[in-house]
């Protein structure tokens, strides 16, 4: 960050526009720097952007997904599973076991993703893996988990319907094989 006197030659914006306890996101900034750019540009002036993370460049620069807001909701359910001890809680596959909802969700995510990006003329192939098993029992019964939440989407979601069955076949097979293996 550069110093006040370094500032005092060059008009800084949105540098420390937030508390530092204050929350953020890249939806946030986003409006904040495209209102102060276009501020910028009806001086007739030309706004340069530096600094600043990756994503939020990327927000700045390209927009972000058409997606839900902030769900308090959700945000709360999250702060009820918070860990006292990383080093000894909930991690893995055990994760699943206690919240399914948690993998029905990122493999649902992850199937999404991939019948997407199949539609584009990308061939791809999606891998779920199961971190942390420790015993055969988890990984059956996390796989099960994981295929049902697959068959939910072929049949209750039809946006990409012959890809994603395809996709979904492709990655039942190779799955099982894998487990075959192990």
């Amino acid at each position: 960050k550069p110093t006040e006197a370094e500032r005092r030659g060059v008009p800084h914006h949105l540098l420390d526009f937030l508390d530092i306890e204050e929350p953020s996101d890249a939806a946030r900034f986003r409006k904040a720097a495209l209102e102060t750019a276009r501020e910028i540009a009806a001086r007739g002036r030309v706004p340069i952007v530096v600094g600043g993370t990756g994503l939020y460049v990327r927000a700045l620069a390209r927009g972000l997904f058409e997606g839900p807001g902030r769900d308090e909701a959700v945000r709360a359910r999250i702060e009820e599973r918070r860990e006292f001890n990383p080093m000894l809680g909930h991690r893995g596959c055990r994760l699943g076991i206690t919240f399914p909802e948690i993998y029905r969700m990122q493999v649902r995510a992850i199937a999404e993703a991939a019948c997407q990006v199949a539609e584009s003329g990308v061939k791809v192939r999606p891998e779920v893996m199961i971190p942390l098993v420790s015993h055969v029992g988890e990984l059956s019964r996390l796989r099960q988990l994981a295929e049902r939440a697959g068959v939910e989407l072929e049949v209750v979601d039809a946006r990409y319907p012959r890809r994603r069955q395809v996709l979904l076949k492709e990655w039942r097979e190779r799955e099982a094989g894998r487990v075959a293996a192990q």
